[in-house]
């Protein structure tokens, strides 16, 4: 079962008498070489490199060349961006800061779970980590750090059981990524940095679920439950995501291309409502409007545009005319 992987292969090599997990000794870690935690970190810098070579590097074109695509572009079926977007950073520090942990922590995972359980880890991690920041933000968001938090997670739950886990993991480094954590959740909450706090805390508690399985059998059924549940919520805002200006900005999009203006109406002002551009969504609306041919609505939305957005409400009475003059003229 997936939510088995890693934590199942650490129980095969702590059994003892023991009456708990936490009370087994610490086992040492196997020298093996950790070839994919070697591949993620080379794949951070590779697409790093690329993206700095870009002319326009912080465009859609550029970051759709290299793994980091437009939510209307997910929604489409582009679900792989959940995996490559983490491999892609656009400042050096994110590059480096992310790298290293990847390097630190992933060494010592893949050594002690194996290099194909740590794939699968690392890909689930990724996986779940982007599906919460898409679920809260409407976008997959960019760098590792996620699949980092989900590392810490596990081996945090299993310092215990592994020596080479529980030498990393002082009281102070796990004091500090538990600070970090918090700190990145006040700094966009009081703007002054945007971070994907929805990916760090998902990663946490996803490395920690799998761990958790191992580690509390008597209560591996509930965890295993909940670690499913929260694998299938996750994916939801793939396909409905009505809380999200972006999703309601497709259906928008998608209902004015069918020619369903009610309907498109309907998800311009839902959007609007929750912090989709209104300029953007007002002059859409109006020239729905002025194609249906309701002159009023049409005048009462230029209206509004033209209290937010004079420059804009022109730009709206130019594209309108084509659609109004014809029918005002059949009326004389």
């Amino acid at each position: 079962m997936l939510v088995g992987f890693g934590a199942d292969h650490l129980e095969m090599n702590t059994q003892s008498s023991s009456p708990s997990p936490l009370e087994s000794p610490p086992i040492p870690v196997p020298r093996r070489f950790p070839f994919v935690t070697f591949l993620a970190c080379a794949a951070c810098i590779v697409t790093f490199l690329g993206l700095q070579a870009e002319p326009n590097n912080e465009t859609w074109p550029a970051l759709r060349k290299w793994g980091y695509y437009p939510p209307d572009e997910i929604w489409a079926g582009a679900y792989w961006a959940f995996v490559t977007s983490v491999f892609v950073h656009l400042a050096v520090w994110h590059m480096a800061f992310n790298v290293y942990w990847l390097f630190v922590l992933g060494t010592r995972m893949e050594r002690a779970i194996g290099s194909l359980p740590f794939a699968a880890f690392f890909l689930a991690a990724a996986i779940f980590s982007s599906a919460a920041e898409f679920a809260f933000d409407g976008s997959t968001g960019i760098g590792a750090s996620g699949v980092a938090y989900a590392l810490f997670g596990f081996m945090w739950l299993n310092r215990n059981r592994v020596q080479e886990f529980r030498e990393l993991l002082t009281p102070k480094l796990v004091r500090w990524f538990l600070i970090w954590l918090i700190g990145c959740v006040v700094a966009t909450w009081t703007g002054v940095w945007e971070v994907g706090n929805a990916a760090h805390i998902a990663g946490l508690l996803f490395g920690a679920g799998i761990a958790a399985r191992t580690v509390y059998p008597v209560r591996r059924k509930l965890i295993t439950y909940a670690l499913s549940v929260a694998g299938v919520l996750s994916l939801v805002p793939l396909f409905w995501a009505p809380w999200c200006y972006e999703w309601t900005s497709v259906q928008a999009l998608r209902a004015h291309e069918k020619a369903d203006t009610a309907a498109a109406i309907k998800w311009y002002r839902r959007s609007m409502e929750l912090g989709q551009d209104k300029a953007w969504c007002l002059s859409s609306i109006g020239l729905l409007h002025a194609w249906k041919g309701d002159h009023a609505a049409y005048r009462r939305t230029l209206d509004e545009l033209r209290q937010i957005d004079p420059a804009e409400a022109a730009n709206l009475e130019k594209e309108a005319a084509d659609y109004l003059q014809p029918r005002e003229q059949k009326t004389k």
